[in-house]
C-alpha cells in the first residue's frame, strides 16, 4: 500500500493536472477518513 504522504501528493498532482480518471481512482481506493483530511486541504 502507498504511504499517506505519497497518496496525498499523488492526489494533489492529479487534481492540479486535471487528471479526472486518476482523481477518481485515488478517491475510490482510499479510506474515507484519510480522504476527508486530504479534501479539506483543498477547501
Amino acid at each position: 500500500m502507498i504511504s499517506e504522504s505519497k497518496a496525498k501528493y499523488a492526489l494533489h498532482r492529479a487534481i492540479k493536472d486535471c487528471d479526472i480518471k486518476k482523481v477518481k481512482y485515488l478517491i475510490n481506493n482510499r479510506p474515507l477518513s484519510k480522504l476527508v483530511k486530504v479534501v479539506q486541504n483543498y477547501c
